[in-house]
């Protein structure tokens, strides 16, 4: 059961997990009765706290977080990651509460249905990055054109025409 959708923007946590890809089925949502790819994956954020005495920073706590990732961006973006990585995940976070059939135990789980992920590129080991400008300049180019208003027949026919003056005539 998911309760408690809140938006998140995660800085700096690690892949704790290989990211998994399956196929599904949705019923509901922007991807309804269609295949669509679901990338899961979890991530750890750490807490720190600075020590008042020495002035140093102490690790605290984990808190882990499973993500969800739908569509083609979700395929592409597991493909890339590994554990141990560090990344930025931007989405809806939710709680999945439930009761575990073996122990009787209510667990929980923090989930987030993530938009965007995203490398920390200054992290040491990152090795390289490649990148297709074409790809998105195609994509771009598309979406701008799909936003560009569009003028009515009747405003382009009343809109004034730039004529050239002869040398004659300046």
């Amino acid at each position: 059961m998911a309760s408690n959708y809140e938006n998140i923007d995660l800085k700096k946590a690690f892949v704790s997990t290989e990211p998994k890809v399956e196929k599904i089925t949705p019923s509901s949502g922007k991807y309804a009765g269609k295949e669509t790819d679901v990338a899961e994956f979890n991530v750890g954020k750490p807490s720190w706290t600075k020590n008042p005495a020495t002035g140093e920073f102490v690790k605290g706590d984990t808190t882990y977080y499973q993500v969800k990732m739908y569509g083609e961006e979700g395929a592409r973006t597991a493909s890339h990651l590994k554990v141990g990585m560090s990344v930025n995940v931007e989405g809806s976070k939710s709680t999945e509460n439930w009761k575990d059939k073996s122990t009787g135990e209510e667990r929980t789980k923090n989930v987030i249905t993530a938009k965007d992920v995203s490398l920390n590129l200054s992290q040491s080991r990152v090795k390289g990055i490649e990148f297709d400008p074409s790809k998105e300049k195609d994509q771009a180019q598309t979406t701008d054109k799909a936003k560009a208003p569009k003028e009515s027949p009747a405003k382009a026919a009343k809109a004034p025409t730039a004529q050239k003056k002869s040398s004659q005539e300046r």
